[in-house]
């Protein structure tokens, strides 16, 4: 039986340690009640939003073909988004490039049947290079969502909040000539690295250094987009923006790229500039606008919302009205447009965290529209979290057994890497932060219990495998909190 003062001491480390990771528990945005722009708009929006858990910011354009209105709710810095506030547009750039496909079938620069590699010469002769235009506008030409470099990546970017992009175009196509097409030609996969390919074989075609000079001169000017960019470096990111979120509360990182502008993963915009784009279509004054037409059957239809597709533009129905739309996704935003060109309008809606912003505009759209359900559930951050119980729970039982000071150092560094990580990526959407707080202190006061009943020594058939794993331990955990802690 331990005696009284071992009993207030763990409260009193329990209570100390909770009201310190209370205050730096993940907090998951929440709209504030500032706004900007249109009474009668952001009234319709809030009716509709329902739950604003996961979301910092929101913008919404409503666009008619002489008409537009804004609305602008929550605020970061006590700033509130308004048509002039950069954001990151994400892959409804893709849609450039439909655009531009179909137009310069229209000048004769290139044929939709067009392989890639008579247009992008390092490819010729190799698989990939055998692809059509038109395939790749689709996501049915078999190529692989991103190339092997970029996806080795992408887990240690979740983790450490950096950019899986950074790659020149001379590199990717050096790549992509290695690459074999993948079984699924001739059926949908949605290919980053596809877009991508798509528009660096336009440029070339058009006899452009680049596409960001090709996109420019092509459609961005025609129309006067002026405010829209492509950032290859962070020098090149707008002064002007918001930070984007995820929808627990981090911190991202704009993404950067040379490569992948044609994909959307560094294009900057305003809802103005937006404006202009969508008003032209809906004109008929944009440039390929044939793209909009479907052209392929996805046979993904139902709840999946995807019907058929144009170049780039996919089309399903909403309220009884074809629309062609296209959602993004970067780092720190989520976005989506849709057309209804038969009734002249359109919805653009802009998030500046990663909880997806795509059924609003469609509701937005419908004569009756019906109230939103809450955020998507973060099965991946609950998995963490549940680890997270397990490894302090475990910690808790072995600390009652006792251990020695090894074994007291690597439960230490367990518990530290194991909390920074779900920190950084738990389920803080769904679930309060203060869950957070309280495994922290659980935490604590499992190792203040391990320490009171330390031994001198344990006796290991194989120290050596003892230090392994401690020193292993140790440098995972280091590096998760490295890699994790702003």
């Amino acid at each position: 039986m331990w005696p009284v003062t071992r009993w207030l001491l763990l409260v009193l480390v329990g209570v100390l340690v909770l009201g310190a990771a209370l205050l730096l528990s993940p907090r998951s945005p929440r709209l504030t009640d500032a706004t900007t722009g249109d009474a009668d708009l952001l009234a319709r929006v809030r009716a509709v939003l329902g739950d604003d858990a996961g979301y910092q910011t929101l913008h919404v354009a409503e666009i008619t073909k002489d008409s537009v209105r804004y609305a602008g709710l929550g605020s970061v810095d006590d700033r509130t988004p308004d048509e002039t506030t950069p954001f990151e547009l994400g892959s409804i750039t893709k849609t450039f490039d439909g655009l531009l496909l179909a137009d310069a079938v229209t000048r004769s620069e290139v044929r939709a049947t067009d392989q890639l590699g008579e247009h992008l010469t390092q490819l010729a002769g190799t698989p990939m290079g055998e692809v059509s235009l038109e395939e790749l506008s689709q996501h049915r030409a078999g190529v692989p969502p991103l190339p092997p470099s970029i996806l080795a990546r992408v887990p240690l970017s979740m983790i450490a909040n950096t950019n899986p992009y950074s790659l020149d175009t001379a590199s990717l196509l050096r790549e992509v000539a290695t690459l074999q097409l993948m079984k699924t030609r001739g059926t949908f996969l949605y290919s980053n690295l596809g877009a991508t390919l798509l528009g660096h074989a336009l440029a070339a075609a058009a006899g452009e250094p680049d596409w960001r000079r090709y996109v420019a001169s092509r459609l961005l000017e025609p129309l006067g987009m002026s405010h829209t960019t492509f950032a290859a470096t962070r020098a090149d990111v707008p002064a002007t923006t918001l930070v984007g979120l995820s929808d627990n509360g981090r911190r991202m990182v704009p993404w950067t790229t040379e490569a992948f502008a044609p994909a959307g993963a560094a294009t900057w915009t305003t809802a103005a500039d937006m404006t202009r784009y969508v008003q032209a279509i809906l004109t008929g004054t944009a440039p390929g606008l044939d793209a909009l037409t479907p052209r392929w059957d996805l046979g993904q239809g139902g709840a999946s919302g995807l019907d058929r597709i144009g170049y780039g533009w996919f089309t399903t129905t909403v309220d009884g009205h074809q629309t062609v739309w296209h959602d993004g996704g970067t780092s720190g935003y989520r976005t989506m447009l849709v057309i209804d060109r038969d009734q002249g309008r359109a919805v653009l809606a802009v998030s500046s965290t990663t909880r997806a912003a795509d059924a609003l505009p469609r509701e937005l759209l419908k004569t009756e529209p019906q109230k939103l359900g809450g955020a998507q559930v973060p099965w991946a951050g609950l998995v963490l979290l549940a680890l997270a119980v397990l490894v302090v729970g475990w910690s808790a039982l072995a600390a009652a057994r006792g251990s020695d000071g090894l074994g007291l150092v690597t439960r230490a560094f367990e518990l530290v890497g194991v909390l920074t990580l779900v920190r950084a990526l738990g389920p803080w959407s769904v679930l309060p932060g203060w869950t957070w707080a309280i495994l922290v202190a659980a935490a604590a006061v499992t190792l203040v219990v391990g320490a009171l009943r330390i031994r001198r020594s344990v006796v290991s058939k194989r120290p050596w495998l003892r230090w392994l794993t401690a020193g292993l331990t140790i440098v995972v955990a280091m590096l998760f909190a490295a890699l994790t802690i702003p």
